[in-house]
């Protein structure tokens, strides 16, 4: 029988935590996610030869971790980290007591006697204005322990696997020494260095799909012009007009630039932060020679009028899982996303039993092509969503989970596990758009990032800060307007 095309799309992303003048993030999110998501990712998919996946990478993460890598920036829990015990200041010590229980706790934490037992010397509940006092009740060799767990257990279990010293400093559990925290902080950054290139030589061997996003993650229909939140938000206080299209191709063709000085090579694909689009976004990305975009299917329902699509109709689910083709970008393709599907992986079976998760999502996958029947080979249902945010709340960082799923999509008769480019590839019948309704995956808004008081300011100073560099335009370098429009 035809084979249902599935596609699976994992997002890889930070925003900036650049700080000007300044070598120090604001936060260690793009350290602790690479340790534990962006190298594992693609190499579990790996294994499973028989599916191809995408991962749509973000220029401004890459970016970050090359700062890490190459030793140009830093993050300040990373500085904590390797200061001896004795030159740790009281503000140091009610730092580490304050943020290195930042992970969660019943997947990260409780399982790890020692570092449980020194969650509950801290207490789990305090106030900030009490730790000065708390932190008198941990010795020097509390605190040591605690920062090895800390940058221990954000390490994925398959760093475990391939690094036996690090399985062995695991098992030792406590009374860490210097030269151990030492060693393991030396290791963060060689598992940093080999994330780039495992997604480089996958893509390289055609084993994945490499998308990607503007440079640093903007909403692209609120740079072009923030009016354009009025169609998708009516009743909504809006800020003073902001309306810079420029700045918004710019940010897709620096992205785009970056990524083929890194790979060697231009994507196809790209997934515009949080799936905000507009009719002039898509515009600009096409100009830009993407090849296809992905967003969610709250906009595809908006666009075409619907309430909400019906899951279980065989004509609308063949009219939903296919590529699709606006009249005003007609060398672009549009794949919307399966919003239940994508969330259920997201939000929902972190609280199931691994296999039985992996079995649910297959199944209703199976069941959709029984649906579709002739039609399932010439469609395709797309799952795309976040790809490092939803594993700590898995056990084992959602290896099972993924072993699982893997291991039954590739032995499945009724799916074909692809990447976007490839079904493009068989010349699929396009679904024809005659509109695209502006919003994001977020309730097909903009709510998140314009309307409330506090954005309306940030808007409002951006516009002034926009408006002074064009007035003094003339005065700037070349240098210098590349550091500032970053």
């Amino acid at each position: 029988m035809p084979k249902l095309n599935v596609a699976l799309l994992w997002h890889m992303h930070q925003p900036c935590y650049r700080i000007p003048d300044s070598r120090v993030f604001r936060l260690p999110w793009v350290r602790l996610h690479g340790l534990k998501d962006y190298y594992d990712m693609p190499a579990l998919g790996l294994k499973y030869p028989e599916i191809q996946m995408t991962y749509n990478l973000v220029p401004g993460l890459l970016e970050q971790l090359q700062d890490y890598t190459s030793g140009r920036a830093t993050d300040q829990h990373f500085l904590i980290s390797q200061k001896p015990a004795a030159d740790l200041s009281e503000e140091d010590r009610c730092f580490i007591l304050k943020d290195f229980y930042m992970a969660n706790w019943t997947h990260m934490v409780e399982p790890y006697p020692r570092y449980l037992e020194l969650l509950e010397k801290r207490g789990r509940h305090f106030h900030p204005a009490g730790l000065p006092k708390i932190s008198q009740r941990f010795s020097k060799q509390d605190i040591l322990d605690l920062t090895v767990w800390f940058n221990l257990v954000w390490i994925d279990p398959l760093h475990f696997e391939e690094r036996p010293e690090l399985a062995k400093l695991k098992a030792k559990g406590r009374n860490f020494t210097p030269e151990e925290r030492d060693w393991l902080l030396k290791q963060q950054m060689e598992i940093l260095a080999a994330i780039i290139p495992v997604y480089q030589k996958a893509w390289d061997q055609k084993a994945i799909e490499v998308s990607t996003s503007q440079f640093y993650h903007p909403i692209l229909p609120l740079l072009c012009d923030t009016e354009i939140a009025r169609e998708c938000m009516p009743g909504a206080r809006l800020p003073r007009r902001f309306q810079y299209p420029s700045d918004a191709r710019e940010q897709v063709a620096s992205g785009l630039d970056y990524m083929e000085n890194l790979f060697g090579r231009r994507p196809k694909g790209f997934w515009p932060s949080e799936g905000s689009v507009s009719e002039e976004a898509v515009k600009l990305i096409q100009d830009a020679g993407i090849r296809w975009l992905g967003t969610d299917e709250g906009i595809w329902e908006q666009s075409l009028g619907k309430a909400g699509r019906h899951k279980d109709d065989p004509y609308e689910a063949g009219a939903f899982y296919r590529s699709h083709q606006w009249e005003g970008a007609p060398d672009v393709r549009l794949f919307f996303r399966d919003h239940q599907l994508s969330d259920l992986i997201g939000f929902a079976y972190s609280g199931w039993d691994g296999e039985a998760a992996a079995k649910d999502m297959v199944g209703r996958l199976e069941q959709k092509a029984g649906l579709l029947g002739d039609r399932a080979q010439s469609s395709i249902v797309p799952v795309m969503l976040d790809g490092e945010n939803a594993w700590e709340c898995y056990p084992q960082d959602g290896h099972v989970f993924l072993n699982s799923l893997y291991s039954q999509l590739a032995q499945s008769k009724k799916l074909n596990c692809c990447t976007f480019s490839q079904y493009l590839e068989q010349n699929p019948e396009p679904g024809i758009m005659k509109k695209i309704f502006p919003g994001s995956w977020i309730n097909h808004d903009f709510h998140i990032w314009i309307g409330q008081e506090e954005d309306n300011l940030a808007w409002n100073a951006l516009l002034e800060a926009r408006q002074e560099i064009e007035r003094r335009e003339a005065e700037l370098s070349p240098e210098v307007k590349q550091e500032v429009f970053k």
